[in-house]
Parts: structure tokens; sequence; C-alpha cells
């Protein structure tokens, strides 16, 4: 590896996942919807599709995390699914006729263990599916008061998942510790960030969007002699 690679490579897991994601991050957040999430005249319809959409998403995320908790780190707390909280949400929509999802209807990706694999790669992958949900509670810090501010409705009567993101920012904090301490290179690292960025392709698709393709090489994809693949 050339010595400006070194010093500019990421110095740990966390920073390393931030860099390798950046450009599937920006461009979720650039997604109409997410946008219209912050609109002052979106509707309580239009905010119901949205939010189905994102139970879509995150009931693949949440059931591939589930059936990595064995890897979960012990200092790290167990993580609080909110795929409850947005069902319901959804569901007292419908019953106001807002959404066209019922109760009942919605079924979540079985949760099963995943299949046996080395215990670093299955720690990695927990850690980066991880930390994109964890990763969530920021945004939710941003959107949430405007749906407060333009849907009164909505944050009186279908607000849990946006209370339980607001309840579990802590569990950011955590995981941001854990991931300082943890370096930015080998297969740990490698199937955080292949795990992260999958986890962003399955959110960007629930949207209709396709992920972009690379502008540059990441860390991860420097082999142990330094030779970019």
């Amino acid at each position: 590896m050339q010595t400006a690679d070194i010093a500019n490579a990421p110095p740990d897991l966390r920073a390393a996942l931030r860099h390798a994601t950046a450009e599937l991050h920006r461009h979720l957040d650039r997604a109409p919807d997410q946008g219209a999430l912050l609109a002052p005249d979106i509707t309580l319809g239009r905010y119901a599709t949205i939010m189905e959409k994102h139970l879509h998403a995150l009931a693949i995320a949440e059931a591939a995390l589930a059936s990595l908790e064995h890897a979960r780190p012990s200092a790290l707390p167990p993580y609080r699914p909110r795929l409850p909280a947005l069902e319901a949400d959804i569901a007292a929509l419908a019953a106001q006729g807002h959404s066209t999802t019922r109760p009942g209807t919605h079924v979540a990706p079985s949760a099963e263990a995943a299949p046996a694999m080395d215990g670093v790669l299955a720690c990695g992958r927990y850690l980066g599916t991880r930390y994109v949900l964890e990763g969530s509670t920021r945004g939710a810090a941003a959107i949430a008061p405007r749906l407060d501010r333009h849907l009164p409705t909505l944050s009186a009567n279908a607000f849990d998942f946006w209370r339980l993101q607001a309840e579990e920012a802590p569990a950011w904090h955590a995981l941001a510790l854990t991931l300082a301490a943890l370096p930015a290179r080998g297969d740990l690292a490698s199937a955080a960030i292949a795990a992260a960025r999958g986890t962003f392709v399955v959110f960007l698709r629930a949207f209709g969007l396709d992920a972009p393709e690379p502008s540059r090489p990441h860390v991860a994809d420097v082999d142990r002699v330094g030779v970019r693949r």
C-alpha cells in the first residue's frame, strides 16, 4: 500500500463503515420519498405510502440482524426492534383510511439463525447491519420534529415508531464506541462493510432506487499485500 493510502485510511471500523457507505447513504437521503417526509405539504396518505415501503425494508433488515444475534458482542446491549412499533402505526393509519396495509397482512421474513459461518464473519455482519439500523436514529431526530409539526394528527395517533427511535438514540452511541475500538481492516471489517452496504441496498430497493456505482475503491477492497482488487 502506498504511503498516501496509509495516511488517508480510516482509523477504525466506524470510520471505515462511514466511508464505504457514504455514497449509498447520500443516495438514500436524496430519495424523493425521504424528502417528502420533511415537506410541509405532506399528507397522511403520502406518509403512509412511504412508511409502508420503509416497513418492507425494515422487516428484511431486522430479520437479518435477529438471525445474527448469537454473534452480538457481549458488551453491546441487545437491539430493540422497531418493526412492531411501525406496524402498529401503519395499522392505526389503516383504521383511519390512510393506508392500504391492514393488520396481519404483513408477513416479516423468518428470523431463523443465519447459516453456520465463521464467528468473526458473523460478528462483522451483525455489526454492519446494526450500523445502518442504529444510524437511522440520527436521521429520525431531524424527521420526527417536522412530522410532528406538519402532521399533528399523526403525532397524536400513530407516532410510536418515531418515539421509539428517539428512545433508542443512545444505542447508536454505544455501537459507535464498539466500532471505534475495532480495526478498519481484516475479515471482520470486510464482513461488516459488506453487510452495511447490503442493508442500504435493501432500503434503496424498497424506495424503488438502484444502488449507485461506487466512485472509488473501499478500504475493505485492499488485499493483504496492499493491491486494490
